[in-house]
């Protein structure tokens, strides 16, 4: 298991299949990127990647979201561009319903989410747990990397 970004895990799968370690790398979203390809070369087939969230693509927004993005910023979206979108809107929405820009009062508020954005569905457990995290494996297929599996984490 690897916690680094893409410039150190690149050189690491490298050299692990140079010295004939032909394992798997497993990483974060650090390692998720299209410069871990380009750096890694073909030890990236090696690379097996977690990132938060499902693929843009299988959204139910997800394809309106990217169309108004490149419309907007004249560049394809970048990989948290739409949690970030969605954080925004669950953030204004505390403020709106509890009426206070008061970190303490925004958060009560926040718990009590319930939201639908470009990601998904918000909603939090007592403790603050998301009740539905999703998390995507990506292996790398082609130059580039492919979801692989979509898992839904809902806490106990």
């Amino acid at each position: 298991m690897f916690g680094g970004m893409d410039a150190m895990g690149a050189p690491l799968v490298r050299q692990a299949i140079a010295l004939g370690i032909a394992v798997p790398l497993l990483g974060g979203d650090g390692i998720c990127t299209p410069t871990m390809i380009d750096l890694a070369k073909q030890a990236a087939q090696h690379v097996i990647c977690t990132s938060v969230g499902a693929p843009l693509a299988s959204m139910q927004r997800g394809e309106a979201f990217s169309r108004s993005y490149e419309a907007r910023f004249q560049t394809p979206v970048r990989f948290l561009a739409p949690f970030f979108y969605d954080g925004v809107y669950i953030v204004a929405n505390a403020m709106k319903r509890s009426n206070s820009t008061s970190a303490p009062q925004v958060l009560s508020a926040v718990q009590s989410t319930n939201y639908s954005g470009v990601t998904g569905h918000f909603a939090y457990t007592a403790r603050g747990d998301i009740t539905d995290p999703v998390v995507t494996v990506y292996t790398e297929k082609n130059g580039q990397f492919e979801p692989a599996t979509v898992m839904h984490m809902a806490p106990k």
